[in-house]
């Protein structure tokens, strides 16, 4: 089955700050997430394949469930990326 991807109009919004200090990942606040952003894919499995074969570092997972699997990579500039959705295969 093939899906329909569907695009939403967006506008950031950011706001200037006076130090430069105070730029850093959500996820590395005392009680933030632990995520900066989330993308969802049809292949879990081979998306965590491909950043590990590049050395992506993952700092979460890969966790499979019956109808949700996830992991968690961290950029260069240290932000969280958090990956989920189904897997491409079946799993034993």
């Amino acid at each position: 089955m093939r899906r329909k991807l569907l695009f939403w109009k967006m506008k950031p919004i950011s706001n200037p700050v006076i130090n430069k200090e105070d730029v850093r990942p959500f996820s590395s606040v005392e009680g933030g997430l632990y995520f900066d952003a989330f993308a969802y894919t049809d292949a879990v499995d081979l998306l965590v394949d491909e950043c590990r074969a590049k050395g992506v570092e993952i700092v979460n997972g890969l966790n499979y469930s019956e109808h949700w699997s996830e992991f968690t990579m961290k950029d260069a500039d240290g932000y969280r990326i958090a990956f989920g959705g189904g897997v491409s295969k079946q799993l034993d």
